[in-house]
C-alpha cells in the first residue's frame, strides 16, 4: 500500500492529468470574414465560433468598427483549440490573394455562412 503523502501526490497527477486531456479534447475554429464590399478579409480562432462571431457583429471585443467585418465566408473546425490558434497564425501570414482563392474553394459564391452554425 501507498503511504498517504504517496496517494496524496498520485491522485493529484491523475487530476492534473485528466484536466490536460480534457483541454486537448475542447474544439476550436479558424474563421475569415468580410465586409458586404469584399474589400476586407479578416483572420481569427476562437473555441466558439457562433458567439464569437455575435461579438463581431454586436461591436464586442477586438472588432474593427471601421471594418465591418461581419460576414462569416469560411471556417475550419479542429479537434484541439490549438491547432485552431496555429492555423489562424498561418493565414494571417498568407497574402490576401491566397486567403481569398481558400475561400472561393469551399465557398465560391462567398454567401454568409453565419446563418448555417
Amino acid at each position: 500500500f501507498l503511504s498517504e503523502e504517496l496517494q496524496v501526490f498520485v491522485n493529484a497527477e491523475l487530476v492534473s492529468a485528466s484536466f490536460q486531456f480534457i483541454a486537448i479534447m475542447i474544439k476550436g475554429f479558424t474563421y475569415i470574414l468580410t465586409n458586404k464590399n469584399f474589400t476586407v478579409v479578416y483572420v481569427g480562432a476562437t473555441k466558439d465560433l457562433k458567439s464569437r462571431i455575435d461579438c463581431h457583429r454586436n461591436g464586442n471585443g477586438a472588432v474593427l468598427q471601421k471594418d465591418n467585418a461581419t460576414n462569416l465566408i469560411y471556417f475550419e473546425e479542429f479537434d484541439d483549440f490549438h491547432n485552431a490558434f496555429a492555423r489562424e497564425k498561418q493565414l494571417k501570414n498568407w497574402h490576401n490573394e491566397w486567403k481569398w482563392n481558400l475561400v472561393k474553394v469551399s465557398n465560391p459564391e462567398l454567401k454568409d455562412l453565419y446563418l448555417e452554425l
